[in-house]
């Protein structure tokens, strides 16, 4: 969704979509157990790749049913439901032409039986329980019952083996927390009205008993197989070679995962190595690697390397969530939505979605919140369409260089020192400090004050990318920042710093941010 910070399924727009279509088909051509990583920075668009594998799937969305309805609410905005119901209904055809693919000439395409449940978790959501896990578990619950409740294609079979597994999804959760001293979860298995609450007791003794990895394993794996109906004979087809093909499996998108504490990224990492890998389940964790790989590091004491093997051990593979390819159609899109009209601008969307698109990362995130920004301060101080263009460049200061522009809105007389300054990258013969403290902030405009050598040792070689990668944005960002300053105020004349600093006055009206009183 263009207006806001709301995940979308229209990829076409994020240059996104043959990504979004080879997670699904990855998904369901890889050989569980199976574990993929979306790699992305933050506001990269990780959770609608996400969601539109998901929906391509057959996935359900998030919904809850009240006491008072009879169908359940869903999570969807109006705008996203009818894209979702789309590739839904295409999914069938879908898991038929990807699983076809993969066969013998001998199996027609009428003999296969294809059941794939996609199922959505927020781990962060989850963050007060010593395990995330057990949150990953109950949501499993939740998600598989209002499934039994709402899905008409739920055969009376296959309603009686997921009943049947609700409850030892309790069980291992609850094995699980006694590992770490934790009391019983209450959890959904009193939907199962002819469930034997003795067996369940046996059973919860048993695994608390005997707390080995191997057997939560086989638990888990007993419980998804009955969740997904599954035997010999409707999962496992023979395909091309004589491999075999999983017809029948339970994918988990786990989205958010470095949005998490330390602690409980490596517990959840470790729980779905030790405890959830069963020939049913395929992964799908969205984060950021660094962010994931400096947890590992932290939590397990050890090295860079021992972090990224322990995570290469984890993921089978990685899909990178590739830049915009079209960011100028993108911005165009955030225009029409926020309003900003040649009429009000100056500028037709394509010209101004140029110079966005120079001044802004290309982030679906950054360039949302960039231009939300930018519509909404000019709505309360554009007067005239020609003051327009220097207001997208003190635009572009508060959102990169928001100290340079607490500065400037503060005492907007030291603009002319920014003027002067971006006339050469020179200091001025007696330079003061508001002068020093511009020239290094905008030193990314000039060639000669790059001051990468400034960057400091540091042992972790990811902080290091991670900082160099933060100023080449910087850098790029601040040289058109520099260009179209220099098309604004230079191109018109007005080459004086006194009317430069008249001009940003009536701009930066609003006064400086809020700032601590102190006595």
């Amino acid at each position: 969704m263009s207006g806001n910070d709301h995940w979308t399924l229209d990829l076409k727009a994020l240059g996104m979509q043959p990504a979004g279509d080879e997670l699904a088909r990855r998904v369901l051509t890889c050989r569980p157990p199976y574990a993929l990583c979306v790699q992305g920075k933050w506001g990269s668009g990780k959770t609608s790749l996400m969601r539109y594998a998901m929906a391509k799937l057959g996935g359900e969305p998030l919904a809850v049913t009240l006491a008072t309805q009879t169908k359940p609410t869903r999570e969807l905005p109006k705008e996203i439901q009818q894209d979702w119901d789309e590739l839904y209904e295409e999914s069938a055809g879908f898991l038929i032409e990807q699983l076809a693919s993969r066969l013998t000439s001998k199996i027609a395409k009428d003999e296969l039986d294809p059941r794939v449940v996609p199922i959505w978790f927020n781990p962060w959501q989850h963050q007060q329980t010593e395990q995330p896990v057990v949150g990953l578990l109950q949501e499993l619950q939740e998600q598989f019952t209002g499934l039994l409740k709402h899905r008409k294609e739920f055969a009376d079979a296959l309603q009686t083996s997921v009943e049947a597994a609700l409850p030892l999804l309790d069980t291992l959760a609850n094995a699980l927390g006694a590992l770490q001293g934790l009391p019983p979860v209450s959890g959904l298995s009193g939907y199962v009205e002819n469930w034997r609450e003795s067996k369940k007791r046996r059973d919860e003794r048993n695994f608390r008993a005997i707390p080995d990895a191997q057997r939560l394993n086989l638990l888990f794996e007993e419980a998804v197989r009955r969740l997904l109906g599954a035997n010999e004979k409707n999962t496992f087809v023979t395909g091309k070679g004589g491999e075999l093909v999983v017809q029948r499996r339970l994918v988990i998108f786990i989205d958010d995962l470095d949005r998490c504490g330390e602690q409980q990224t490596v517990h959840l990492l470790e729980a779905i190595k030790l405890y959830l890998q069963t020939p049913y389940c395929v992964f799908v964790l969205g984060m950021d690697g660094a962010a994931a790989r400096r947890a590992v590091e932290g939590v397990l004491g050890q090295g860079q390397e021992v972090a990224r093997e322990y995570l290469e051990k984890l993921f089978q593979s990685t899909l990178h969530v590739p830049l915009p390819v079209q960011p100028e159609a993108f911005i165009v899109g955030l225009l029409k939505a926020t309003g900003l009209t040649r009429s009000t601008t100056g500028l037709t969307y394509r010209e101004l979605a140029r110079r966005i698109e120079e001044l802004v990362e290309p982030n679906p995130r950054k360039l949302k919140t960039f231009v939300s920004g930018l519509s909404a301060g000019w709505a309360i101080e554009g007067k005239s369409s020609e003051d327009f263009g220097f207001y997208l460049l003190l635009t572009y200061l508060r959102t990169v260089h928001p100290d340079v522009y607490r500065l400037l809105a503060y005492e907007p007389s030291y603009v002319g020192n920014l003027h002067e300054i971006l006339a050469d990258g020179s200091l001025p013969n007696t330079p003061t400090p508001v002068d020093y403290f511009l020239h290094r902030a905008l030193r990314h405009a000039f060639d000669h004050l790059q001051g990468l050598k400034e960057l400091p040792e540091r042992p972790d070689t990811d902080l290091v990318v991670d900082e160099l990668i933060e100023r080449l944005d910087h850098l790029r960002g601040d040289r058109a920042f520099r260009e179209q300053w220099t098309d604004e105020v230079f191109g018109t004349g007005e080459i004086t710093a006194e009317i430069v600093q008249a001009r940003a006055t009536r701009l930066l009206r609003l006064g400086p941010p809020l700032l601590e009183e102190k006595t």
